[in-house]
């Protein structure tokens, strides 16, 4: 495992997000301006890095990693920031993106499971 957490907030700006199949990820140290547009969750120690090929789990869906961008485990591992896009990757991807498949994305609700796991391979 190499992130587990839970989500305690879901900002009033989520859904937007939503619409352009993105989800905005911050632990509860997020700035104040940003809480309307985050998936608010517990901070959690990181294992290791986000890389293609591994999987992020949004509560009982689980999609396996297509790219990860550049500043994308940094701001993870500093602020429990990414964002999440669920397309495939393009080369406007912004840094701290990680890309993921294409599929249908839970409810989101307090309590739901986030987790990046490592690929089995």
């Amino acid at each position: 495992m190499i992130y587990e957490s839970i989500v305690t907030k879901i900002g009033e700006d989520v859904e937007d997000f939503l619409e352009e199949k993105m989800v905005v990820l911050f632990n509860e140290n997020v700035p104040e301006e940003l809480t309307s547009i985050a998936l608010v969750h517990e901070e959690k120690e990181m294992n290791g890095e986000v890389n293609a090929g591994d999987y992020f789990v949004l509560g009982d869906v689980k999609y396996k990693v297509l790219a990860v961008g550049n500043k994308a485990n940094e701001t993870l591992h500093e602020l429990g920031h990414c964002t999440i896009k669920f397309s495939v990757p393009a080369e406007d991807d912004l840094p701290g993106t990680i890309v993921v498949e294409d599929k249908a994305i839970p409810e989101l609700v307090a309590g739901l499971a986030i987790k990046f796991e490592k690929s089995a391979e």
